[in-house]
Formats: C-alpha cells, sequence, structure tokens
C-alpha cells in the first residue's frame, strides 16, 4: 500500500517571548516546528515508509501567509533545512528568502489587526523545488509583538492616557498641529512660558477675536514687531496712549503736521498741530528747545 507522509504542525504564536526577542522595528520573525508523521499512523515518527528515520535529511519548506484561506498573497518566502534524528526541524518564518510574489515588503508590515491571515505550508521532500501542500490554517493568535506596532484608528484616547505618560521627545517633530486640535482642549496652563514665540506663529492665525482683552500691552510687545501697516486706521489715539509711552523719537520726521497758529494763548506762533485734538498737548508737553 502506498503511503504519505505528514507534518505535524507546532506554530508557537502565544507569547512574544516565544516568538521574539529583539523589540518592535527590528523584528526576528515567527517561531515555527514541525515533524513528519505518517497518515496511517503505523509509522513511527520522524521515520519514511520503509522505517528509516529522517535525520539530517535536507528539505524545503515554503511559507505562504494569505489574507483569506485563497487571497491575496501577503507574504511568501522559502527555507532549505535539515531534520534531526526524530525528523523534527524549526524555521523563524521571516528569516527565509523571499520569492517576490510578498504584497508586503516586510513581515511586520502585514496588517495583522484584521485578524483574517492565514499560513499556508509546503514541503519539498527532495528539495529540489518540488512542493506538495501541508496544511492551510487560520491564524488563531494573533502574533502580539507584530500588532503592538499596528494600532487601531481610534484606539487610543485621551481619556485613555495618563496624566505625563506621552512626554515631548514621545512626539514626532509635526506629529501634532493646530489642525488636529480640538478647540479647548489645550487651555493656557498647559503651554509652558515661553513655549510659543511669534517665529512660530503664522501669519493670520490668531484673530482679534482670539486674543483677551489686555491680554497684549505694550510691554509684551518687542521694539519693531508692530509697524505701520499692523495698525488699522483710528486703531490707536489719544486716551488709549499712556503718559511717556511716546518718545520724540517714536514719530518720524513730519508725522505732525503744523499751522499757523489759531490762538495765541495756546503756543508761540506757528506750534498748533492739525493732527492734535484740543487740549490733547499742553504747554508743559512741549519741550523748551521743540518751540
Amino acid at each position: 500500500m502506498k503511503k504519505q507522509i505528514y507534518i505535524v504542525i507546532i506554530c508557537l504564536l502565544g507569547s512574544v517571548s516565544s516568538i521574539l526577542s529583539q523589540k518592535i522595528g527590528n523584528l526576528n520573525g515567527i517561531y515555527y516546528q514541525a515533524v513528519a508523521v505518517d497518515d496511517i499512523g503505523k509509522e513511527i515518527v520522524g521515520m519514511d515508509i520503509n522505517g528509516k528515520p529522517l535525520n539530517k535529511k535536507a528539505i524545503g519548506v515554503r511559507f505562504t501567509i494569505t489574507q483569506g484561506i485563497d487571497g491575496a498573497i501577503e507574504w511568501e518566502e522559502t527555507h532549505t533545512t535539515n531534520t534531526d534524528k526524530y525528523g523534527l526541524f524549526t524555521l523563524i518564518i521571516g528569516q527565509g528568502t523571499p520569492t517576490g510574489n510578498s504584497k508586503y515588503p516586510r513581515l511586520l508590515d502585514i496588517p495583522w489587526i484584521d485578524a483574517d491571515q492565514f499560513l499556508k505550508v509546503e514541503i519539498s521532500t527532495k528539495n529540489d523545488g518540488n512542493y506538495k501542500l501541508v496544511s492551510n490554517q487560520q491564524f488563531m493568535s494573533v502574533p502580539y509583538s507584530f500588532y503592538t506596532d499596528d494600532i487601531a484608528d481610534d484606539a487610543i484616547t485621551t481619556e485613555k492616557i495618563l496624566d505625563s505618560a506621552i512626554l515631548n521627545r514621545d512626539i514626532h517633530t509635526s506629529a501634532v498641529d493646530s489642525r488636529t486640535i480640538l478647540n479647548e482642549s489645550i487651555i493656557a496652563e498647559d503651554i509652558d512660558t515661553g513655549a510659543v514665540t511669534t517665529s512660530e506663529i503664522l501669519d493670520s492665525t490668531i484673530l482679534n477675536k482670539d486674543l483677551m482683552t489686555g491680554s497684549v500691552d505694550s510691554r509684551t510687545l518687542l521694539d519693531s514687531t508692530i509697524l505701520n501697516k499692523d495698525i488699522q486706521t483710528g486703531a490707536v489715539d489719544s486716551r488709549i496712549l499712556l503718559d511717556s509711552t511716546i518718545l520724540n523719537q517714536d514719530l518720524q520726521t513730519g508725522a505732525v503736521v503744523q499751522e499757523p497758529p489759531k490762538k495765541n494763548r495756546d503756543f508761540q506762533p506757528g506750534w498748533i498741530p492739525v493732527q492734535s485734538l484740543n487740549g490733547t498737548i499742553l504747554n508743559e508737553d512741549i519741550a523748551d528747545s521743540a518751540r
């Protein structure tokens, strides 16, 4: 009677320590171990149909990970290995030779979060490239070390993050911008003093309605940071200028126009400015040398 040899698969996917010894981003692969047995069960494990041990026999193994039982090939690789005296062989899926049929360039890139991957195992007993199907079964346990690098959208929210659990060094440059921040999710107490400067604020990103009354005064404005073009006509009048806040050097030559005197009691001849309201400039405001 013609007999066939099959493979009993022991695929260890349950714990991270059993799968990998390296951290995310530099992964080894998935640990795989199997032995050969006869389908009728009369032969001894690891023996061929003539009762000879399959010790140190070179065989070829092809692993194919598909999306669904007959879906797209997400990963495929081949191995050449030797069985031991019991017909046992051990391989790591992910360290074989890629066949070029894979959808993803790395085992890590497979969307394990979908949980619809199947593992097809094929054996070439003579290691001649003639593979025969041994099994095609779904992964019933997610490779957890891979899964942690593939987090579902919206799986983590601010309610699930403890205070100070994410530090500045954990956030990639440009990972967060104003488009991804909800209104009022960052309040004044969250911003360190000096953390935001004018060089980091885009033009027109702060509007008048964003500024609290009294939040900006002349003490917080650097010299030359506000230009003439920044001030709307009529935005500044003498009622909102503090004493001594405008000095002689602040006035451009010709900025204040004069006309012939209207009242001799106000100034010496020629010292009534057209742009000054009645009573806003007094005798004591004008230095003796300016008259």
